[in-house]
């Protein structure tokens, strides 16, 4: 899978169930971007730009606005983006495992499970598991 970075890429999730004003649970698509991303590997650099880890995460996502009461489970709007499994942990970059493309983890804090679709880095591949 091509390696992460903070050049762009793009983390999507559906559906992000929210409550709407009349409090009706609606899905919502949640995105979020990865030049917003924190903490990241500053020493590693993939085409430019830095790379991301397990300890990186999207602080703020979005297209789940029009859910104004909050999320079914996690009851935030826009919150957090995390990858926390398939990445590649024989892999350290800043001695944490290598973020990838199609890695996922929670979104929207735990509303929903999002993945990694786009990145900014498909020159560099990372195999290993």
């Amino acid at each position: 899978m091509f390696a992460a970075n903070q050049l762009f890429g793009i983390d999507f999730a559906f559906p992000n169930v929210c409550k709407t004003p009349a409090m009706v649970p609606v899905p919502f698509p949640d995105i979020g971007f990865a030049m917003a991303a924190i903490p990241v590997a500053v020493s590693i650099l993939f085409n430019n730009a830095f790379a991301h880890n397990l300890a990186t995460k999207i602080p703020l996502t979005v297209g789940d606005f029009p859910g104004v009461a909050l999320g079914v489970i996690s009851n935030t709007v826009s919150s957090v983006s995390r990858r926390i499994f398939l990445n590649s942990y024989t892999t350290l970059l800043s001695g944490c495992p290598a973020n990838r493309m199609c890695a996922g983890g929670p979104q929207n804090r735990t509303n929903t499970i999002g993945f990694c679709l786009l990145t900014g880095c498909t020159h560099i591949s990372i195999f290993a598991g």
